[in-house]
């Protein structure tokens, strides 16, 4: 069952972030109010909503202009958290300003195995007071291209009152569950420290 915490999206809402349209319907259910002097439209949250019901789901935009080396493009996220964000053969493999297939992906991998390993904690009755996840993308030589050919996950965790033997085995059940490693057709490894 997927829910989303009032305090969180209304936070969203005062910083200007764009609340994702599978959120945005469901508090449409749950029902809109206007505060007077709003120009976005806020909305009014129970604590938890059910979102069991909805396909989620994003969609991100790509624009790309000139050949592979010289050209220039940019990203953007339904979310509005990459807008127009520069891409090129320069910050891909030289270190311009911008990001790379291989950053977001890394990225997209240790957010969405640190989120499955806390409801893995939840559900095992645990409160992590520390999660942090890192991951590590290699993209090497394949025939005339590239491949992504490994993922390498280092966590470091601060759970009270957790043993070993248990954070072992649902860190690992974390990464096999993780849609993002579900994804990969690429190696996956995962390091863990219990602090």
């Amino acid at each position: 069952m997927g829910v989303f915490r009032r305090d969180l999206v209304e936070r969203c809402l005062e910083l200007g972030v764009h609340v994702p349209p599978h959120i945005d319907r469901a508090a449409r259910q749950i029902g809109p109010r206007r505060r007077p002097g709003d120009r976005r439209r806020p909305l009014e949250f129970h604590e938890e909503a059910d979102l069991s019901g909805e396909r989620l789901g994003t969609r991100q935009g790509t624009g790309k202009d000139g050949t592979g080396k010289d050209g220039t493009g940019n990203l953007s996220t339904d979310s509005g958290v990459l807008a127009a964000t520069p891409y090129s053969f320069k910050t891909r493999f030289q270190g311009e300003k911008g990001t790379n297939p291989e950053e977001l992906v890394a990225a997209a991998h240790s957010g969405c195995f640190t989120m499955a390993l806390a409801f893995q904690l939840q559900t095992a009755g645990f409160t992590p007071t520390a999660l942090t996840t890192e991951a590590a993308v290699s993209l090497d030589p394949d025939g005339g291209g590239f491949k992504i050919s490994k993922s390498a996950l280092t966590l470091v965790a601060e759970v009270p009152g957790l043993d070993q033997a248990t954070f072992d085995k649902l860190a690992e059940a974390a990464e096999k569950g993780c849609p993002v490693s579900k994804l990969f057709n690429a190696e996956i490894t995962l390091t863990k420290t219990l602090k």
